[in-house]
């Protein structure tokens, strides 16, 4: 990933494990921000990634309710 994106707890991304691209869940930031305790969200298993690993930027699913309009 040549730019540095901003992830977040909750942040769904694009990881490269081995020769796969699985997505996964970011759950904290690690060792000064440079790798995240994440979790697949196809086997729902817990890893430390590095921050090269991380292909795509966040895939943005959650959705910000805005107040009823007056």
């Amino acid at each position: 990933m040549s730019e540095k994106h901003e992830i977040k707890a909750g942040d769904h991304v694009m990881l490269k494990v081995g020769r796969n691209i699985v997505q996964v869940e970011a759950i904290r930031p690690m060792a000064g921000g440079n790798a995240y305790l994440v979790k697949s969200l196809t086997s729902c298993k817990e890893f430390i990634a590095q921050q090269s690993r991380i292909v795509a930027p966040v895939v943005s699913d959650r959705i910000e309710e805005e107040p009823p309009a007056p």
